[in-house]
């Protein structure tokens, strides 16, 4: 039983963005929640969308591995409020504002890209 679900869209992309706001349907406990997320409103500029761009494999790469450690941008700031979603969704915040300072720590403190770390490992890639 799905019991909490978010459905976002913005520009057509299927994620939060940081070129304007989103439009959020929520369900949660049997109730549908319609709203516009502002990154403004957790601290984040607006970008072009050009800046968020990835390209071929090793680009991505590079990407996610400066996020991972620690570079600041737009890129982390987007990959902040798309993790903090999903860690509201799954429960684990009460709210977006909370979620967005777990996603932050995780980044912060170099967890995430232990995880990152185990996976290889585990996987052997």
């Amino acid at each position: 039983m799905i019991l909490k679900q978010t459905v976002l869209k913005c520009l057509g992309l299927d994620e939060i963005t940081l070129t304007g706001s989103t439009k959020v349907s929520e369900l949660r406990d049997g109730w549908i929640r319609e709203y516009d997320l502002d990154p403004a409103s957790f601290g984040f500029s607006y970008c072009k969308l050009d800046a968020l761009k990835g390209g071929e494999l090793k680009t991505n790469c590079r990407i996610a591995l400066s996020v991972l450690h620690g570079e600041r941008s737009s890129r982390r700031d987007i990959v902040l409020l798309n993790a903090a979603a999903a860690i509201y969704t799954a429960g684990a915040s009460d709210s977006m504002g909370a979620a967005v300072d777990m996603a932050a720590a995780s980044l912060d403190t170099g967890a995430a890209m232990d995880k990152l770390e185990q996976l290889i490992r585990y996987t052997g890639d």
